[in-house]
């Protein structure tokens, strides 16, 4: 079961990696480092927006869900879900709709509300109810269909700079196609039944940890370019951007297993923690090793990567990536001790509390750095913060003696 959801979810990762492999390389050059910047920042409220829609619902929602004991609950729960992320929705329109006016986000209208659709569908994608449901395979179907076809039209209908809102316009179309088709073709159907708004807030106050998560992994990721465009200038912003998303590309090795294994590893946590143990141990050893060997390769080969994949004008954000080398290797051991395993377990506030202290840090520290250095600056704090996020969870599981090692490892620190 576990092995065929994860072949499922790294065939559709290897689609969602592949096509901003293809579009990456055209967008850059026809976008420049300036323009670039633009659409990471607009990106970055995209991100902002989905991620307070999605509230953590990829973990907390479909661990809700597997916990009800009927059809009927799961379709009411749903329901409830499904009414909570409408009105998220509009409460981060308007907060973006106000950074805006305010001058913070320094985006063209266009730009701002293509931003905003694409992160409102973004966020209300129903993977957690297709994970619930057992029929994510279908659902990964649709979307990677749309992705597909976003990404072959972007070829099309981008030509120059002045149409950057265009490729966010796109990724909004596919995430809304994807989102209207998983929701009819799920096996969980949302329930016809009056909600009261006391069950909204309820739910909400529930999962909040699950947000919190999401949130503030934003201060030190997807907000980076934001903090960026306040302190330097937008071709600044386009190295460091440019930088960040090979950095991502390459590290998202860990996130299709982390997903396959999240619904056996919450399962097992309550009803067989040996196994879960074993299971999450050997899942860290193996991400572990691929994320070294991709961070090694970023390290002997930042310049021809960024060559090849960002073309000449983009020949300066290799400093940046190399500063940014480490980052597949945390990434891959944080998602599954910390996102995965973590949570399995409920010790999701403690992670909140770790990823909090790693987003303040990398808020100061990169508006400072980037204020002086520029991309290379941004490149210091985001490395910095990824650091202090892996050094957290292993800390925190090794003192509450959940640390999921391998059980050698385990008999001989208990021998000594």
């Amino acid at each position: 079961m576990i092995a065929t959801r994860a072949v499922t979810f790294y065939a559709a990762a290897a689609v969602n990696v592949a096509l901003p492999l293809v579009t990456v390389p055209y967008l850059a050059r026809v976008l420049g480092p300036t323009s670039w910047g633009q659409l990471a920042v607009g990106q970055a409220v995209a991100g902002m927006v989905a991620a307070l829609v999605e509230y953590g619902h990829a973990q907390s929602g479909t661990r809700a869900l597997l916990r009800q004991p009927d059809l009927h609950g799961r379709g009411r729960l749903a329901t409830e879900i499904l009414a909570g992320k409408l009105v998220l929705g509009g409460v981060g329109s308007l907060a973006a709709w106000l950074l805006s006016v305010a001058g913070v986000l320094g985006l063209p209208g266009e730009l701002l509300g293509a931003a905003l659709a694409t992160g409102l569908a973004s966020g209300a994608s129903p993977l957690w109810i297709a994970q619930a449901g057992g029929r994510v395979e279908r659902f990964l179907l649709i979307d990677v269909t749309l992705r597909s076809a976003g990404a072959g039209l972007v070829f099309v209908l981008v030509t120059d700079p002045q149409q950057v809102g265009r490729v966010l316009w796109l990724q909004a179309a596919a995430a809304g196609g994807s989102l209207i088709l998983g929701l009819l073709t799920s096996p969980i159907r949302p329930a016809r039944v009056r909600i009261d708004p006391a069950s909204i807030v309820r739910l909400l106050h529930e999962q909040r940890h699950g947000f919190l998560f999401r949130a503030v992994i934003l201060t030190y990721t997807s907000i980076n370019p934001i903090v960026l465009s306040l302190v330097a200038t937008a071709h600044q912003v386009g190295l460091y951007a440019a930088a960040d998303k090979l950095v991502r590309l390459i590290a998202c090795f860990a996130g299709p297993l982390g997903q396959a294994l999240y619904p056996a590893l919450a399962r097992d946590a309550r009803e067989d923690p040996g196994r879960a143990r074993r299971l999450a141990a050997r899942a860290t050893v193996g991400v572990a090793a691929v994320g070294a060997v991709l961070s090694t390769a970023l390290l002997l080969w930042a310049e021809p990567l960024v060559r090849l994949g960002l073309g000449s004008s983009f020949h300066e954000a290799a400093a940046a990536l190399r500063i940014m080398a480490p980052m597949p290797l945390l990434i891959c051991v944080s998602n599954i001790l910390g996102i995965q395993w973590m949570f399995s377990i409920g010790a999701e506030r403690a992670f909140v509390g770790v990823l909090a202290g790693a987003g303040l840090l990398c808020l100061a520290t990169g508006a400072l750095l980037g204020a002086t250095f520029g991309a290379t600056g941004m490149a210091v704090a985001a490395c910095a913060a990824e650091v202090l996020v892996t050094a957290g969870v292993v800390v925190h599981l090794a003192r509450a003696g959940s640390l999921p090692v391998p059980r050698r490892v385990r008999e001989r620190a208990h021998a000594h």
